[in-house]
């Protein structure tokens, strides 16, 4: 029987950068990026536990890049733009931030936001596990699918710098939608190869090393694809040279975002993969990262709040797997009968079928007492993936060991054996 965990809302990091994010990207906000500036910046810093430094002189420093040296022009910006944060914001939680979870506010006399929750109850679990952190769904990112219209003026305007950059970019985007679900070596390896083939046709192009590090870093993650640090430093290569070309471009952060998740860093990977989304909104894959960052750290009602509303209009996307993520969230919200439903769907779809979603799916079963069905995915499991570990993949993809372990709980139930 597994521990059942509850838990106070307290906003953890994601949760904070998650509210700031759809500030940022409301309405309210819209044009005023100085202010959208100043709002992160003071956020962040109190993230970092700088908040006692949070005063007039470092925001004119750190956000309009004006002298400190006793100017006393960059205190009266600050103050005005104190003041006008403090009005929008008073705005946006009386209109289209009604309904969110958590408040970030500017006393008056002071430039430290304070974090407020609008919750303070006890949450109950029905699954195996209450999630970590917190288990209140945090306010959701809203998003807008790219459109076809948008992708034609991109490669019009690729095309005419050269053929051959068109090419990279074409490349570069087919092995963008191959990249999930990692666990089948085979497609990693053939998305890396599009990605190095974009890279040899145009050495300018940040897509190619973009998603050739984040390769890299998938390759040091999973096991059995070689040793951990020599992958990791060319996905931290490849990065760099991707942020040389283009550090304003949301694929390259996300990226970042993703390698630093896998260093274990997931404060600055929160931070990175947030800044992706403020910077495009449109990008579905880092959309995607974003999500699954956050079921794996744990946060499966935030992850869910980003991919489940891309995945409820399949039709418009550009794969299916963004169900994916949301079968794990599923589950681990115990919402079994709703892992099992989605991993069927999603094969009626036409989409992948991983070793992993066939893990959730014995395991699913087997929470429901459906003993016959779990043994019957795990005969399956063991035969058309014979050399898949389970126990040697999840407990290095999750942040906490206790996620990984209810799983492989129930599929150990089910009858799974390790090699």
């Amino acid at each position: 029987m597994q521990r059942l965990l509850t838990t106070v809302f307290e906003p953890g990091n994601g949760q904070v950068r998650a509210a700031l994010l759809a500030v940022a990207k409301s309405e309210t906000f819209a044009g005023a990026l100085r202010l959208q500036e100043f709002l992160t910046y003071v956020v962040e810093e109190k993230l970092a536990g700088r908040q006692n430094r949070i005063r007039g002189k470092t925001i004119a420093a750190d956000v309009y890049n004006r002298k400190i040296g006793g100017a006393r022009e960059g205190d009266k910006v600050v103050r005005v733009d104190a003041s006008r944060l403090r009005r929008r914001l008073d705005q946006y939680y009386a209109s289209e931030g009604q309904q969110d979870a958590i408040r970030i506010t500017i006393p008056l006399g002071a430039y430290a936001p304070e974090i407020i929750s609008q919750t303070n109850q006890l949450t109950e679990t029905t699954g195996p596990l209450a999630q970590s952190p917190a288990s209140v769904k945090p306010p959701h990112v809203s998003t807008h699918l790219p459109s076809t219209g948008k992708t034609e003026m991109k490669r019009r305007a690729i095309f005419e710098k050269s053929p051959a950059s068109l090419q990279a970019f074409k490349f570069a985007q087919q092995a963008r939608g191959m990249i999930w679900p990692p666990s089948d070596p085979v497609r990693m390896n053939a998305a890396l190869d599009l990605f190095e083939r974009a890279i040899a046709l145009d050495d300018k192009y940040f897509g190619g090393y973009s998603g050739a590090a984040t390769i890299y870093a998938f390759k040091a993650m999973l096991p059995g694809q070689g040793d951990r640090d020599p992958m990791l430093a060319k996905a931290r290569d490849l990065a760099s040279k991707a942020r040389e070309m283009n550090p304003a471009e949301a694929w390259v952060q996300s990226a970042l975002a993703w390698i630093a998740f896998v260093e274990k860093d997931y404060d600055r990977s929160e931070k990175l993969s947030v800044q992706s989304l403020i910077l495009d909104p449109d990008d579905l894959f880092a959309l995607e990262f974003h999500g699954v960052m956050q079921i794996l750290s744990g946060e499966f009602e935030g992850g869910l709040a980003s991919l489940e509303p891309i995945a409820a209009n399949l039709e418009q996307t550009t794969h299916l797997n963004f169900m994916n993520g949301c079968i794990v969230a599923y589950f681990y919200l115990g919402r079994y009968a709703d892992t099992i439903t989605n991993v069927l769907k999603l094969g009626e779809m036409g989409g992948d079928i991983s070793p992993l979603l066939m893990v959730y799916l014995s395991a699913a079963y087997q929470a429901l007492g459906e003993g016959n069905s779990a043994q019957a995915v795990v005969h399956d499991l063991q035969s058309a993936w014979p050399t898949f570990q389970p126990d040697k993949l999840l407990p290095r993809i999750f942040r906490y060991p206790e996620h990984p372990q209810a799983v492989l709980d129930l599929l150990y139930g089910a009858g799974w054996s390790s090699n």
